[in-house]
């Protein structure tokens, strides 16, 4: 098994990951479907065939902790083709490997279709928590990238990333770029805190933290943002009042922490376009004004998310209207996506009181990549 014609083929394909197994054959995600690779070409994958694998892709440091069972979450620069993100684990006595194929370039919030209200909300601000919610594979470091590239444009600031393994490399322009790798920059124990405790000695201005699932990373988000500084992070969250919950009640006390430093929540998924040819982003939001920090405070959002402010608010089911009356997706994809069908409808005839849906009318751009 050549795993650089499986990389190459996965790139040409515009897939965005590959997954590799004993027993089975292997197979890449393409427009969030799971497709084998080449069946005449590849049979099932041997275990003689991933260990090969795992001896071009990991260091030998790496290749001896993967030996004692240690998971491995690490990256790869492939000449010619990119960079990819590398997880290696064991099932059943067996090693497996995923790769995330990184685009080589980092798109413009624009290109990506993020809306203008959140984007300029966050590159307004000097300081405070935005957080990018989703479920697995929905774009999230993606979007965090794009932010931090119009900021990195358009800011004298010193922004510092704190990355599990850098996907996105960012070169210094307006600002002044640091990203240091948990797994490269630091030794361990206690990685992350130490990565923190550098981001204050370092006075950093904009901080990007990969992901805040769990509470350590989550109270040193917070800490810095209450310290003055403008905090960028990921949640795996469904929806946005799901994510406020998430994160304001991991401890006591934390609501109304939360509620002082939150700029906002978005929420993202990536849905078929109307010919199926590429995936399209779809954004809820809540963004804070001192009504809406009020309602998270007293955890009153999710019973009064109808009467919010206007502008601080976009529901799934308006950004699946907007999409579907501009012609980016199907009125079936629209309804397939709703949690809310009788909501999705009134948004659809508010969107678009007197002209119907043309199939045949279809708004393409460059596809959002998974992640």
């Amino acid at each position: 098994m050549d795993i650089t014609s499986i990389l190459k083929t996965a790139v040409e394909r515009d897939a965005s990951d590959v997954f590799l197994s004993v027993g089975a054959q292997p197979r890449l995600r393409i427009n969030g479907q799971l497709l084998v690779l080449d069946p005449l070409k590849y049979g099932p994958t041997t275990a003689e065939d991933l260990q090969r694998a795992v001896g071009q892709v990991l260091t030998p440091d790496q290749r001896q902790r993967f030996e004692r069972r240690e998971p491995m979450i690490s990256k790869v620069v492939v000449r010619n083709l990119g960079r990819f993100r590398i997880v290696a684990y064991w099932q059943r006595f067996t090693p497996c490997l995923g790769f995330r194929v990184i685009p080589q370039k980092v798109p413009d919030v624009a290109e990506l279709g993020l809306p203008d209200l959140v984007t300029q909300a966050v590159l307004d601000a000097k300081s405070g928590l935005f957080i990018v919610a989703g479920t697995a594979g929905s774009g999230r470091s993606q979007t965090i990238a794009a932010i931090l590239r119009r900021l990195n444009a358009s800011r004298d600031a010193h922004i510092l990333t704190i990355d599990d393994a850098i996907e996105h490399a960012l070169s210094n322009e307006k600002a002044i770029v640091t990203q240091i790798d948990l797994l490269d920059d630091v030794a361990p124990p206690d990685r992350f805190e130490k990565a923190l405790a550098m981001a204050n000695a370092v006075d950093a201005d904009v901080v990007s933290i990969d992901g805040v699932d769990d509470p350590e990373r989550l109270e040193g988000a917070i800490e810095l943002a209450e310290a003055g500084r403008l905090v960028l992070t990921t949640l795996r969250a469904p929806t946005s009042v799901h994510a406020i919950h998430k994160i304001a009640g991991v401890r006591d006390g934390n609501r109304r922490r939360v509620a002082g430093v939150l700029l906002g929540i978005l929420t993202q998924r990536l849905v078929p376009s109307a010919r199926n040819t590429r995936r399209v982003l779809c954004c809820e939001y809540i963004l804070m004004s001192s009504e809406m920090r009020k309602r998270v405070t007293r955890d009153e959002l999710e019973s009064t998310l109808a009467s919010a402010p206007s502008g601080t608010v976009q529901v799934l089911e308006h950004a699946l209207a907007k999409l579907c009356t501009s012609g980016k997706i199907s009125r079936d994809i629209a309804f397939r996506n709703a949690r809310e069908r009788s909501e999705l409808g009134k948004y659809l005839t508010s969107e678009s009181p007197s002209r119907r849906f043309d199939r045949n009318q279809i708004l393409e751009g460059p596809p959002p990549s998974e992640g």
